[in-house]
């Protein structure tokens, strides 16, 4: 699908949708005016069973993971990296955290942030350093591999306040269990 066989729009869509996957977000910056959250995210769920705009959004998504080499082998790799961390790696035989530049590629991968503090006396000489190393959840990393791999079946999570529940026609709210129902049972 080429961007001239869409309106513009729908191309400030899928442009706003590729950068954080946000529905709602993404269908009120291409543009669209509604009235509430609720009404933005129905129609850009719409907008997205679009043939024309899921081509569309395919082919970008794809341009984007063969610009940054991304392939299902590397992110399911970057996921068991920091699923299966052995945390003891980190550590040399004495207890202290190794240089960074001793930390073996699995290790490194799990690591999220690195803080060092220089420590002072009240001279003002240096004493020492504190390092502050913050790693990736191991738990979502576990929940996310599996569920990558479809380790904990097919759920589908919708999450509406009351206040948007309350605000959603009739209709729609029969739609969206109509659907609900149909992906259980395929």
């Amino acid at each position: 699908m080429t961007a001239t066989a869409l309106k513009p729009q729908h191309q400030k869509f899928v442009s706003e949708l590729l950068v954080d996957y946000n529905l709602t977000r993404a269908y009120k910056a291409a543009g669209y005016r509604v009235k509430s959250n609720t009404v933005a995210a129905i129609n850009a769920s719409r907008l997205l069973k679009n043939a024309n705009v899921a081509a569309f959004l395919k082919t970008r998504q794809q341009k984007l993971a063969d610009k940054f080499e991304v392939t299902q082998e590397r992110v399911i790799r970057e996921y068991a990296r920091c699923a299966f961390l052995d945390v003891r790696k980190m550590f040399n035989e004495n207890g202290t955290f190794k240089d960074m530049k001793d930390l073996g590629d699995d290790e490194a991968a799990a690591i999220a942030g690195f803080d060092v503090i220089e420590l002072f006396d009240k001279e003002g000489k240096k004493e020492g350093e504190l390092k502050k190393v913050k790693l990736v959840s191991k738990q979502s990393c576990l929940q996310d591999l599996a569920r990558h791999l479809g380790l904990f079946g097919d759920e589908v999570t919708i999450r509406l306040t009351i206040a948007e529940l309350r605000a959603m026609p009739l209709d729609e709210k029969k739609r969206l269990l109509r659907q609900l129902e149909e992906n259980r049972n395929n």
